[in-house]
């Protein structure tokens, strides 16, 4: 089984590559995402942050309520 930590970390990586892959497909398309609107939401009952960052920025998270 996989430790939590090591899932968390995974689906981070899998959140960047298609965060990646939406920002390359818009840009052929001559659109690009608003980063400063952008944000994370995190629906889990554990309390860890998802540090995704677009370019130079750090996505905020928000919870879900």
């Amino acid at each position: 089984m996989t430790p939590p930590t090591t899932m968390i970390m995974m689906m981070m990586m899998m959140m960047s590559t298609k965060i990646d892959e939406v920002i390359e497909i818009g840009g052929c398309y001559g659109m690009e995402m608003n980063v400063e609107k952008t944000k994370v939401m995190r629906i889990s009952r554990q309390p860890f942050l998802l540090e995704i960052t677009i370019g130079q920025k750090k996505l905020e998270n928000v919870e879900y309520v």
